[in-house]
């Protein structure tokens, strides 16, 4: 992190619901001499309450909340994956779990040695079958089982990545009360950036009432200011993912005293709409993205319908304002995209801050992370629609969507060997990603160079013992629930 013996005034601006999580994390990172202000924002609206991380993400950790704390005081549930249901067609089932390398065998991905199997077979079309078994973590979350990792690498409970849903709104409040007395407290609505008519940069916002917030750098997580069209702003905006026919969004909540209503997020496909469910401790919080034409013809949540535009701002930093969040880019509810991407910006961002007034090196290098950032995330969430089984129209249309360049070449290279090339900032586990794209149905045509003189059948022992392990692994965690009422 940069440290600069020139002390600046960092402005935060956005929602009440948005600005507090994120400033205790700023708070914990800023230079020695630098103040931070938080304006809340009254026009601008809310993010989604039920919101999932990783269980230590460093989001929450730098902010000084524990993973006990949230799951106290912000209902927070434990889980291993997400369940996505009916992707391939009705009934169909695949649990989506991020999960640490599963081990190799002379250096050769499992994958491929089951590939090589169920070819000497001809039944390739099996390989997700025969696959299944191996992804640990999928499979302790399917027995609704939970544990944290080990620090035994030689543990199969090594390679699990919990994460935890907790209630946003809750944990906005928390982090208002821990946090409140460190930064100076504004509220009211922005309506004009003042330059300060020397070198093109901004010295305050002007509210509503007329009070002047002045600053050196503004962090903007508010839709209002970026609609403000400043002078020199940057609003230069690119669609992202392949499933904007989605794109009315309601939410609902739905409080429940039955522990066996809850369990692992849920993310199931309907003819005309996506369903995300998100179990809390004492509620599961409920939202649907709508085809626009079902929406409307089925009145789904009247006016409580908010419109989601799946893009985002080639260049979030421009000047000395920075568009963080929604401001910056919407890829959607789907794997928690959005707070993914923000608390990704964020971690990236601290190691940027200016070491003075003069920042274009910094706001260069942040939007070119921030480009990496969304193509990654709007890529791992459009591969479960582009691969979708379904027949109805609207998805029918999703399977022929173009895809990013970058999504193309990985589903082409997987295709044509079993292997993938990771993204640079790896939002999601490398073998989170193979487990996709052979449970979404993909099936490579042939198998790795190193694969072509191996016998698969001589490693079958090795393959069994490492079943069983996982197994004895999976009936000593505990469930779910007596995890999460300890």
């Amino acid at each position: 992190m940069a440290r600069s013996s020139v002390g600046l005034n960092v402005v935060l601006i956005g929602a009440t619901e948005q600005v507090w999580p994120v400033a205790g994390f700023i708070l914990s990172h800023l230079p020695l001499g630098w103040t931070l202000s938080v304006l809340e924002d009254q026009s601008s609206s809310s993010s989604f309450e039920g919101q999932t991380l990783a269980w230590d993400h460093p989001f929450f950790k730098d902010a000084g909340m524990s993973s006990q704390e949230l799951m106290k005081l912000c209902s927070g549930y434990p889980s291993l994956g997400v369940e996505c249901e009916n992707w391939s067609g009705e009934g169909s089932q695949f649990l989506a779990a991020q999960s640490g390398d599963l081990l190799r065998l002379n250096d050769i991905e499992i994958h491929q040695i089951l590939l090589k199997a169920a070819q000497s077979q001809g039944q390739s079309q099996h390989l997700n079958r025969l696959y299944e078994p191996f992804r640990f973590c999928a499979k302790a979350a399917k027995a609704g089982r939970f544990s944290l990792p080990t620090n035994d690498p030689a543990s199969p409970s090594a390679l699990l990545a919990p994460e935890l849903a907790i209630d946003w709104k809750a944990y906005s409040e928390l982090a208002r009360k821990k946090h409140g007395g460190s930064v100076k407290t504004y509220q009211g609505i922005p309506v004009e950036l003042i330059s300060d008519g020397v070198d093109d940069r901004f010295r305050a916002i002007r509210l509503e009432n007329g009070e002047l917030l002045e600053g050196d750098l503004f962090m903007n997580m508010s839709a209002n200011l970026e609609e403000l069209k400043a002078a020199g702003l940057s609003d230069i905006r690119k669609p992202v993912g392949c499933y904007s026919w989605f794109n009315r969004v309601s939410m609902r909540q739905v409080h429940h005293i039955e522990k066996s209503r809850q369990g692992n997020p849920r993310l199931r496909a309907c003819p005309d709409r996506v369903e995300i469910q998100t179990p809390l401790k004492n509620k599961t919080v409920e939202i649907s993205l709508w085809h626009a034409d079902a929406q409307a013809r089925e009145g789904a949540a009247g006016s409580e319908c908010q419109t989601l535009d799946y893009s985002s701002n080639e260049q979030p930093w421009a000047k000395n304002i920075i568009q963080l969040g929604h401001a910056s880019a919407v890829i959607g509810p789907v794997f928690s995209a959005d707070l993914r991407l923000l608390t990704q910006q964020l971690m990236r961002l601290v190691s940027l801050l200016p070491s003075g007034r003069s920042m274009q090196s910094e706001a260069t290098a942040f939007n070119g992370i921030h480009r990496d950032l969304v193509a990654e995330i709007s890529d791992y969430v459009s591969l479960l629609f582009v691969l979708n089984g379904r027949e109805e129209p609207v998805w029918e249309a999703i399977k022929s969507a173009p895809v990013s360049a970058g999504l193309r070449r990985r589903i082409e290279q997987f295709l044509s060997r079993g292997r993938f090339m990771p993204y640079e900032y790896e939002v999601f586990d490398r073998q989170n990603w193979v487990d996709c794209l052979i449970g979404y149905g993909l099936v490579p045509q042939r198998v790795t160079t190193q694969m072509r003189t191996v016998d698969p059948r001589l490693m079958a022992p090795v393959l069994h013992d490492i079943l069983g392990q996982f197994d004895r692994a999976i009936r000593n965690m505990p469930t779910q629930e007596r995890f999460s009422a300890a």
